[in-house]
């Protein structure tokens, strides 16, 4: 994204939300990422624009979107040992 430094709206914390949703496909996230669009939808782009909204959603989105296989694989490793 080096390319767009500098151009008026790209610094826009709700447009670096927007461009990581973007890149979010799947099954298994369509509902948390669409859930995610409605709020933003309801943000007012100026007084909403602010870095808290990215750091919130930052927040929101690792406690939605950790790894749901991290508990199979730890799972799976520990089946491994047993004898």
């Amino acid at each position: 994204m080096m390319v767009n430094q500098g151009i008026l709206g790209f610094e826009s914390p709700i447009w670096h939300i927007t461009i990581t949703l973007m890149f979010i496909k799947g099954p298994q996230v369509d509902g948390g990422v669409k859930g995610i669009l409605e709020g933003l939808e309801q943000l007012h782009l100026i007084a909403n624009n602010i870095e808290y909204t990215y750091i919130n959603f930052l927040a929101c989105f690792d406690a939605q979107f950790t790894d749901s296989m991290q508990q199979e694989v730890t799972q799976a490793s520990l089946d491994r040992l047993m004898f």
